[in-house]
């Protein structure tokens, strides 16, 4: 699945992470069992996609073979 959002952002031309965080599920979204996401059971994926790019450096450049 992951491979597949880097070749769509290639694509289209876009950062790879900025795929993602348009893609992420938001308060008030709904599962695929229909289970409507809150704040509490989702958390902050956005929060956690930013420490996950500062932790492995992605603004210095992310190369894919």
């Amino acid at each position: 699945m992951e491979r597949m959002m880097d070749k769509l952002a290639a694509a289209l031309h876009m950062d790879c992470l900025a795929l993602r965080k348009l893609n992420l599920a938001k308060p008030g979204d709904l599962t695929p069992t229909q289970v409507r996401l809150t704040r509490s059971n989702l958390g902050d994926p956005m929060a956690c996609l930013d420490k996950a790019a500062e932790m492995i450096s992605w603004q210095a450049g992310a190369v894919l073979p």
